[in-house]
């Protein structure tokens, strides 16, 4: 039986070393069950060496024998360079795991065994997290978010998981590129398994992503799991309308009554930037489920593989 282990590169030329160290010992854990470990490492249009390191190290036969190593033609997100290294992989299941080992390596084991005993589905979920004060913050708010409407998304999320051979196709086949793999796995339905463990602080290198680009994945993942901002809007369109409406008569009983409620143009600017605020902001949010909608229609690749090592 052979088990993949899926790992995306993009700016960690500095753990390659470490990595390959911990392949080595990982496969040589499950040779002696005789299992066979396959590795398949993704470089994600990444800018450094990464790609000239791993290809002489696997050249010099450094990593372990049957690891593969896949280019992407450009950047294309984590989420498709983990979608891609699923497709090349060959394994019974598939482990995702980070460059940048923040996540205990030592987990692939009892995630295999979890595998298994019958759970198409292996979680590793972070209960703590030694980051940034402000990154564990702002993570702890976007799932907060998220478990709104997908309560069985784990508090600390999970980015380190396994998944079947079942699960895998399933994964590939799901169209989109702007997507909440971490909904998608949950959705799938099959049983699963949590892990819990602690995440470590990076040793090396610093994480490429930026408070922006971690703003807009927590875009994507929450417009693609709810449609809790449609409710809203809706709602609040009827709210709006029915205050516009007792003003309405409010204004006309006064009227006839010979009383002015409202005196010079602060009611009304105020009124109409206030509606028109809205109504420029629902127009944003209809347009981000339409955008998301033509994403997939178009169906354009979610990743190039311009060669395979």
């Amino acid at each position: 039986m052979r088990i993949s282990i899926v790992i995306p590169f993009y700016k960690n030329e500095e753990n390659i070393n470490q990595l390959v160290s911990m392949l080595n010992a990982q496969s040589l854990e499950f040779l002696d069950v005789g299992l066979n470990l396959e590795p398949v490492l993704v470089i994600d249009g990444s800018p450094d060496r990464s790609l000239e390191i791993l290809i002489r190290n696997k050249e010099e036969g450094v990593l372990p024998s049957e690891t593969k190593i896949v280019k992407l033609s450009r950047n294309f997100g984590q989420i498709s360079a983990l979608i891609a290294g699923m497709e090349v992989a060959t394994g019974d299941c598939v482990i995702c795991y980070s460059a940048d080992m923040q996540d205990p390596a030592s987990l692939f084991m009892p995630m295999y065994r979890s595998y298994r005993s019958g759970n198409e589905v292996v979680l590793a979920v972070r209960m703590a997290r030694k980051d940034h004060w402000f990154r564990n913050l702002t993570s702890k708010i976007g799932y907060g978010l998220l478990r709104l409407e997908m309560p069985e998304v784990p508090k600390g999320g999970f980015d380190f998981f396994l998944v079947g051979r079942k699960a895998k196709e399933l994964l590939i086949n799901r169209a989109g590129g702007r997507r909440f793999l971490q909904g998608d796995i949950l959705k799938l339905g099959y049983s699963r398994e949590i892990i819990k463990y602690s995440r470590e602080k990076r040793s090396l290198g610093k994480s490429s992503y930026t408070f922006r680009k971690r703003l807009s994945l927590f875009t994507d993942a929450f417009y693609d799991t709810s449609d809790f901002p449609i409710k809203v809007g809706t709602r609040l369109g009827f709210a709006i309308a029915a205050f516009g409406f007792f003003t309405t008569v409010f204004v006309l009983v006064s009227y006839i009554e010979g009383k002015s409620p409202f005196n010079g143009f602060t009611a009304l600017l105020s009124a109409v930037l206030i509606l028109g605020g809205l109504q420029l902001a629902l127009i944003g949010i209809i347009g981000e489920y339409i955008y998301r909608t033509y994403d997939i229609v178009r169906n354009r690749p979610r990743y190039i593989i311009e060669n395979t090592y």
